[in-house]
């Protein structure tokens, strides 16, 4: 199972890295970006944002049933607003534009809690797991999100130069 996972995972990969180079990624970068100025080119934008949603529904739906098919039960205790918060917090600190930061909140996710059982770290509330309410991976989340805000406001993996020169300047 977590082969089929990984190659999942490198299949939707490879697409979407092979989406953002092609004409409707462009679009949609294009959108984002400035919708007024996309629109005086031709981008319909409409289009592009209905596209948009069903593509992302899409990728949501793949996550799904691999949840499901590893758990084996889907159940709405699993999804509460800290895990989703705690999901929101990864993207901010490693930056919402590229995939390699996805890729690697994704990791940080999965692997805090973890290492965090793994290595027996004294972390959080006395037998609560790590990655529930109260446990120490939601303290790491938080203590990496306010140092990554304070020192990289725009993530640790920036997708322009500006915000490179940005973290340059703080680190130096």
């Amino acid at each position: 199972l977590p082969l089929v996972s990984v190659a999942a995972a490198m299949l939707l990969g490879w697409m979407l890295r092979n989406l953002r180079t092609s004409g409707f990624g462009r679009a949609v970068r294009a959108g984002a970006q400035h919708e007024a100025a996309a629109v005086s080119v031709g981008v319909n934008i409409g289009r592009v944002h209905a596209l948009t949603f069903a593509f992302t529904t899409a990728l949501a739906a793949v996550g799904g049933a691999l949840v499901a098919v590893q758990t084996q039960a889907v159940a709405a205790s699993r999804y509460d607003v800290m895990r989703s918060l705690a999901l929101y917090g990864m993207v901010a600190i490693f930056g919402a534009g590229s995939l390699l930061s996805a890729v690697l909140a994704a990791v940080a996710f999965l692997g805090t809690p973890y290492l965090i059982l793994e290595l027996d770290l004294p972390i959080g509330g006395k037998g609560i797991p790590p990655d529930g309410p109260g446990g120490g991976a939601y303290l790491v989340w938080g203590v990496a999100l306010v140092l990554t805000t304070l020192l990289a406001p725009r993530g640790l993996l920036p997708s322009d130069r500006k915000s490179t020169r940005l973290i340059s300047s703080h680190v130096a």
